[in-house]
């Protein structure tokens, strides 16, 4: 695939009036990118100094980036299971479950009775779509295979809420252009649906662009409000014959003869997924009343990170590098206007331009796309009753105070005997905790403590400076406080013991 810019112009799009919805945004896209760290992307490049690196050429998601707000300290999971489970639910993984990847057969997925942010969404009236990498769990061990009948299990995107998927409901593809293609679809009536999975051969980031522009283009032609979520694999490695991961499919996928040089077939894959942004963005109806999201679901896996990211960590660490994520919230108006090569514009709903280093996490999404949508249930209170993690962003976007004052992330799973394994950081001010659990006979604690002003990239652990002792019990005292939470929680991981 060639590179491309957003283009100059857009073909008009159906119209509804803006006095039909009292929310400040009819609709929201929601677009998650897969391994993708801060490192690879332009916009991000002023944020750290990385002399060599070779960064993708991201012309779309920068523009993006200038047509809202760009947080630069922004947290994600490590892995994308639960950056998933925390966007869709609102809430931390020891509230929602989901620790860890899921692995094909897991037991573990998001809860169906758990009030998802598609859930929400529909109660309010409008319909939700998701398109693309779902890997937030089944609701069977049956073994994935091509079939025209009915498959209940992977109905699972439906029971969580949306009312049409389609995609790889899996973590990975076998390969971009030869993959198991799941849609389900309204069948009949409301309460029925019909889910086919085939094996397709077409490329399968072109395939969610064009699933989720058509099915946007259906629900504006019936005057349908709409929250929309697409969800690429790009770009995520595959696995060769030897079951080594690889970019080389990827890169080919996109058109790109693959090398040896797994960061240069990357950076194609990358660039791939910039592109296919572009042609979401242009084929987006009614994008001028539209609240644009986007993310990386955790850090760039460490085979392809370069420069000061080449630390050994990246992807399913707690580090920064695998938790600090591109998160971008930009005013649809806005980016119409640069669409069409016009500076400034937007609604004055979200600052343009702006850039954050205030905390987030992507768990703010829901109560975020909630306040600027106007969404309700008497089902649901965000904040109380659902969404128990998520706060809006309102006030950064808008140039006011900090919407949070900490931000919390993990990781964890269990072992046979039952015992978990896990590992957590929490930021407080300029300073932040990394927690570490082993799954020993009797689990105890670690600390590790870092000073992100001077030390962006936590090469200094201060845990065992007597210097620093009064942070350390401040984030301890935080942290107590969510292991307090998870006394009452889905998942009791974090013991009270201090390792000795």
């Amino acid at each position: 695939m060639s590179r491309s810019r957003l283009p100059a112009v857009l073909v008009a799009n159906f119209v509804v009036s803006p006095s039909v919805f009292a929310a400040d945004f009819d609709h929201a896209l929601i677009i998650i990118v897969d391994d993708v760290g801060t490192d690879k992307i332009g916009a991000y490049a002023a944020d750290v100094a990385n002399p060599g690196e070779d960064r993708p050429d991201t012309v779309n998601v920068d523009l993006l980036a200038g047509a809202g707000v760009r947080f630069s300290d922004a947290w994600a999971s490590p892995s994308c299971s639960p950056t998933r489970a925390m966007v869709y639910s609102g809430e931390y993984a020891y509230r929602n479950g989901v620790g860890a990847v899921i692995k094909e057969g897991s037991s573990t997925r998001l809860g169906t009775s758990r009030s998802s942010l598609a859930k929400l969404a529909t109660d309010a009236g409008l319909k939700a779509g998701l398109f693309g990498k779902w890997h937030v769990g089944e609701t069977s061990t049956t073994p994935d295979a091509p079939t025209s009948l009915a498959l209940s299990y992977k109905e699972y995107p439906i029971q969580v809420g949306f009312s049409y998927f389609a995609g790889n409901m899996d973590g990975e593809l076998s390969s971009y252009t030869n993959w198991l293609y799941t849609q389900s679809a309204p069948s009949g009536t409301s309460s029925r649906y019909s889910t086919t999975a085939t094996t397709v051969t077409t490329s399968a980031t072109d395939r969610t662009t064009d699933d989720a522009e058509a099915w946007m283009s259906t629900q504006s032609s019936l005057r349908k409000r709409r929250l929309t979520v697409v969800s690429y694999n790009m770009p995520h490695a595959t696995k060769n014959s030897s079951g080594n991961w690889t970019w080389q499919d990827a890169a080919s996928s996109c058109g790109v003869s693959p090398t040896s040089d797994e960061v240069a077939n990357y950076r194609a894959a990358a660039e791939c997924m910039d592109d296919e942004i572009a042609e979401l963005l242009a084929g987006t109806p009614d994008l001028d009343r539209t609240l644009v999201i986007m993310l990386g679901d955790n850090g760039t896996e460490a085979a392809v990170t370069e420069g000061r990211f080449d630390d050994g960590r990246g992807k399913s660490t707690v580090y920064e590098s695998g938790v600090r994520v591109p998160f971008i919230v930009a005013d649809g108006a806005a980016v119409e206007a640069a669409l069409a090569g016009a500076s400034g514009g937007g609604s004055g709903l979200v600052d343009v331009g702006a850039v954050s280093p205030d905390p987030a996490s992507v768990v703010d999404i829901y109560a975020t796309v909630a306040d600027f949508l106007g969404l309700s249930s008497s089902s649901c209170t965000v904040g109380v009753s659902c969404a128990r993690d998520s706060v809006s962003l309102r006030s950064v976007l808008q140039g006011g105070a900090p919407s949070r004052d900490e931000v919390w992330t993990e990781t964890f799973s269990r072992n046979s005997a039952g015992k978990y394994t896990g590992s957590a950081a929490l930021r407080f001010g300029d300073y932040k905790l990394v927690v570490r659990v082993s799954s020993a006979a009797s689990p105890c604690r670690s600390y590790e403590l870092y000073d992100l002003t001077a030390d962006r990239w936590e090469e200094q652990d201060l845990a065992d400076d007597p210097a620093y002792a009064d942070e350390l019990d401040t984030l301890v005292d935080l942290l107590d406080q969510h292991a307090t939470t998870m006394s009452s929680a889905s998942v009791k991981w974090l013991p009270s013991g201090v390792c000795a």
